[in-house]
């Protein structure tokens, strides 16, 4: 019977033994997000944790020592935008910031937590770079489809042949922004092409 791979439990992987197990269970939930996480002490402004999207987000390799503004921010003094003395248990706060360090824009939400006993500020981050692209990218797709529907459309009309490639020709040069367009057809025997429909 196969036992199976080694375990890989959170002691496996680098944590301090004699830690409070359910501390480590929210640590493993954490690192399991895809978004980044940090928490940081909200008088020191020093890093308590980071999860590897954070680390990998921020191009951190070791966050321990460090406070937000340095390892994040690239910054010697507490950032000006920083929350962590307005900050309520009950009451997330979120909003976009300006990384100039990595030279991108991120939205993060905030939220006032208690972290090993310390006062503590829990921040999430969301690409919106990334987000942004991905929007960019379904409107693009869904405007072809809606192009070729269009030229389908076209191709079905009951006007002449002649007609409809004439049509869908120019159709083509205007969602493409295209000086012209050509529809070529093979000479026989496929070595050589002429041009059938211009517009």
């Amino acid at each position: 019977m196969n036992a199976g791979p080694p375990y890989n439990g959170p002691e496996h992987r680098g944590y301090p033994k004699g830690k409070d197990m359910s501390e480590l269970k929210d640590r493993d939930i954490l690192d399991l997000i895809g978004q980044p996480v940090f928490i940081a002490d909200t008088e020191t402004h020093e890093l308590l944790y980071m999860n590897q999207a954070a680390m990998d987000f921020f191009h951190v390799k070791d966050y321990q020592g460090k406070t937000c503004h340095q390892a994040i921010h690239g910054l010697e003094q507490p950032c000006s935008f920083c929350n962590a003395a307005h900050l309520e248990a009950a009451r997330p706060l979120s909003g976009s910031q300006f990384n100039q360090r990595l030279q991108c824009t991120y939205q993060m939400q905030e939220q006032l937590v208690e972290y090993q006993g310390r006062k503590a500020c829990l921040e999430i981050g969301f690409d919106v770079i990334e987000q942004k692209t991905r929007q960019d990218e379904l409107e693009s797709l869904h405007a072809l489809q809606t192009e070729m529907v269009k030229l389908i459309q076209i191709l079905n009309s009951e006007d002449s042949l002649d007609l409809r490639l004439q049509m869908m020709l120019a159709r083509l040069g205007m969602v493409l922004e295209a000086d012209r367009t050509h529809l070529f057809l093979m000479e026989e025997g496929g070595r050589s092409c002429r041009t059938a429909y211009e517009w």
